[in-house]
């Protein structure tokens, strides 16, 4: 894993220098970041950037004492040089006993993502306890760091760990990338017009990462060909390509264009990216709200033709 994301960075930095027209992207991490950053409050580090620690087993403590259960001398937790680490001392807390796990959640999860797979990897050393991938992978005891490398057929946006006495763990190098059988083919535009990739930009930031991966998966969904993303300096709307871009529109709204020449989605904040795929499938006659509401069902069709769309959302606040 390592030498593919050094490849990848080569591959982005010469994409920088100006060697490379663009580079395409084997895989798209859909988690912020593969490496644990600090967060630090007074001088101390106090979580992993971006991910979210649910201690439900002092939720309950505090809900029925009606007192908040600091996780002072609880555990110690750790940041440092990409990994994270948490241990508990050889005297757990009674707190811990025979109660629901800690959970461990990406704060931004890739969300709007229905069926499909999910290439997983990481870096993790479980020492004593119970650690489990949210589709239900477990991950054995072990003394040695173990390289996990799997096909999950459920979104893996984090993991759980069950403390013991004297237990913890260690992880890094986290990726969930999306599985597709095969990648590469042509999508049907309106007027003959064919797509054949989708544009991602050289300093894309989380969100993004995320729209682009959304428009690949449902284009997929509709047609079965997952378009290559490809690394560019800048995204501009190119003959072929779908390009989502910077732009000025109204505020809290985006700009859509299909036509025969390829597909341009305008945003002026990151907050509507996905907003805008799910306005266009609404265009298609789906609607997709949440796992809770009735959906139009969506079976992958090689002769499906993109409906030409020209329109500009300004939502009414």
């Amino acid at each position: 894993m390592k030498q593919r994301l050094l490849a990848l960075a080569v591959s982005v930095a010469a994409l920088a220098a100006g060697r490379l027209a663009a580079v395409e992207v084997k895989e798209l991490n859909l988690l912020i970041d593969s490496k644990f950053q600090p967060v630090e409050m007074h001088g101390r580090t106090t979580a992993a950037f971006g991910w979210a620690m649910t201690d439900n087993a002092r939720r309950a403590a505090g809900g029925l004492h009606g007192n908040y259960l600091s996780g002072e001398g609880l555990f110690d937790l750790e940041v440092k040089d990409g990994v994270m680490t948490i241990k508990y001392p050889e005297n757990l807390h009674p707190v811990y006993k025979n109660k629901p796990p800690v959970e461990f959640t990406v704060v931004t999860p890739y969300f709007g993502f229905e069926g499909g797979q999910w290439h997983v990897r990481a870096r993790v050393k479980v020492e004593r306890g119970k650690f489990v991938f949210r589709d239900g992978t477990v991950v054995k005891p072990s003394p040695e760091w173990q390289d996990i490398d799997y096909i999950a057929n459920r979104k893996v946006s984090g993991f759980t760990y069950h403390p013991v006495a004297g237990g913890g763990f260690s992880i890094t190098d986290f990726t969930v990338c999306p599985e597709y059988p095969a990648i590469g083919g042509e999508i049907n535009l309106p007027d003959g017009g064919k797509l054949t990739k989708i544009l991602l930009p050289k300093d894309a930031d989380y969100m993004m990462r995320i729209c682009i991966a959304s428009w690949q998966h449902w284009l997929y969904k509709l047609t079965g060909v997952a378009l290559p993303i490809e690394v560019v300096p800048e995204v501009k709307p190119t003959a072929g390509a779908l390009a989502v871009v910077k732009g000025e529109t109204a505020p809290g709204g985006w700009q859509i264009k299909v036509d025969k020449n390829g597909v341009v989605v305008t945003c002026a904040e990151d907050a509507v990216y996905i907003p805008a795929v799910f306005d266009y499938l609404r265009e298609l006659g789906y609607t997709h709200y949440s796992n809770r509401q009735p959906k139009l069902d969506i079976k992958a069709d090689p002769n499906f033709v993109l409906k030409a769309v020209d329109k500009a959302i300004k939502p009414h606040f």
